[in-house]
């Protein structure tokens, strides 16, 4: 795993909230005041530094801490963030920290925070839904920005390994959602050149897919202990096949299913057909071959 270090500093909190809601999207990570950060830089791959604005400039703790440590922070991969309502002014911001690291700075950019009552120290104005729908997409442009930081196996060995895990399991949990309404439903599938598919009766799952072909699957051996990892996160795109079709012809019989007898059954037996865009495959074999135990497939 990338090791990640996220650094900020708050007077009323909302600095403190994003930047602790930020560390539940990235994955693990360390959390910390720059003020009580007593550990060594180096020991992190990717560093978030998370800065509120007070009067038109960034806190005076956080540049401070920037300049005594911009050695080894420049060796870093470097996330600027600052906390402001003027979102768009962020680059001006946060220029006197970009200045003092260089080239190892990724991403600049703001988030919007709480207002808050100086006097009573409560939030006087909340986040609204377009305002955390923002956050949360510049907190994935983050993390995809941290997890090119991995040490990364070839594409074509790392799909030769993600195929032999897909073809040596049979059931999933298909994830899928729309609006307030999401479902997982535990299925049996078959990985086939390629595309992964499904046969089912029918249920809820399909009311979603209809609204939003859009899923989530996820795969694993049952957990023994952390140097025996195995698990898959698949995102793809849903597809219902035509019954009759020769593709669902073809597919019941790869699994040995006839196709006269399915006709036959009392209720429609669907198939399903996800397109694969993207895997994500947590291994410890990656791990023992010097490789981080969690890589990332983008091109299926």
């Amino acid at each position: 795993m990338v090791k990640t270090l996220i650094l900020y500093e708050s007077r009323y909190g909302s600095t403190e909230k994003i930047s602790k809601d930020l560390a539940l999207i990235l994955g693990p990570a360390k959390i910390c005041r720059v003020s009580e950060f007593s550990g060594k830089i180096n020991d992190f791959e990717f560093v978030v530094i998370c800065s509120p604005v007070y009067y038109e400039v960034i806190d005076e703790g956080i540049l401070a801490f920037v300049r005594v440590n911009a050695g080894v922070l420049s060796q870093k991969k470097v996330a600027l963030l600052c906390v402001c309502m003027a979102e768009n002014m962020a680059e001006h911001y946060l220029e006197p920290i970009r200045s003092l690291l260089g080239e190892s700075v990724v991403l600049q950019s703001a988030a919007r925070g709480e207002g808050f009552n100086k006097k009573t120290g409560t939030s006087s104005c909340s986040l609204s839904q377009s305002d955390k729908s923002s956050f949360v997409e510049l907190a994935i442009r983050i993390k995809a920005l941290k997890d090119e930081t991995k040490e990364r196996i070839g594409e074509e060995l790392l799909k030769r390994h993600a195929e032999d895990f897909l073809m040596n399991h049979n059931t999933c949990i298909l994830a899928t959602g729309q609006c307030d309404r999401v479902r997982a439903t535990p299925i049996e599938y078959m990985y086939i050149d390629g595309y992964i598919y499904m046969i089912s009766e029918g249920g809820e799952k399909f009311a979603n897919i209809i609204m939003n072909p859009n899923v989530s699957i996820g795969i694993c051996d049952p957990y023994k202990d952390m140097s025996e990892l195995a698990g898959m996160q698949i995102s793809g795109i849903a597809e219902l096949i035509g019954i009759g079709s020769e593709e669902y012809k073809t597919v019941l019989g790869k699994r040995k299913l006839d196709y006269e007898k399915i006709l036959s059954l009392p209720m429609a037996l669907n198939m399903l057909k996800i397109e694969i865009s993207k895997i994500e495959f947590l291994w410890s074999g990656f791990g023992k071959s010097g490789f981080d135990v969690k890589q990332i497939l983008t091109t299926y």
